[in-house]
């Protein structure tokens, strides 16, 4: 017990006969654990980098799986294509493509 004061407390609840206290003989929490360890080790149980590789590998597959849109490759794209429209551009040049490119609300009265 962590604290002597609890344990005082308990022995005095059943002094008044308000608690019984039932000495174990064993720690079944800690068989269970002991047990758990020696089933792991029988076993070969991964250690958590293998578990971490695992677990990276199968998000990876996922990922690239469900992955229907690339936003960094489509803006890496149209950034490519504005670079090359507006290469040779002056300002006037520059302006007039801006205007011209310019996204423009949809109208949606219909």
């Amino acid at each position: 017990m962590l604290n002597p004061k609890a344990a005082r407390l308990l022995q005095d609840l059943a002094d008044m006969n308000l608690i019984a206290i039932k000495q174990m003989d064993s720690d079944g929490f800690g068989q269970v654990i002991e047990r758990l360890r020696l089933k792991a080790e029988q076993l070969g149980v991964s250690t958590m980098e293998e578990v971490t590789q695992e677990v990276e590998a199968v998000r990876a597959e996922r990922y690239a799986r469900n992955k229907d849109f690339d936003t960094v490759k489509t803006f890496r794209e149209i950034k490519d294509k504005i670079c090359d429209d507006t290469k040779e551009m002056n300002f006037e040049q520059l302006q007039e493509y801006l205007d011209k490119t310019k996204l423009k609300p949809q109208n949606t009265d219909g």
